[in-house]
């Protein structure tokens, strides 16, 4: 059985692998945009 500390390291990883996936997905021509309009609201 995991320890609560590795378990938090694992949940952790997911994390951040789902984070790296939706990077991904944004890095393609469509961020740019969404990026433009983000910029402009502020």
């Amino acid at each position: 059985m995991l320890g609560p500390q590795q378990q938090t390291n694992k949940d952790a990883k997911s994390l951040l692998f789902q984070l790296k996936k939706l990077t991904n997905q944004l890095t393609k021509p469509g961020f740019t945009t969404i990026f433009r309009k983000v910029t402009e609201i502020h």
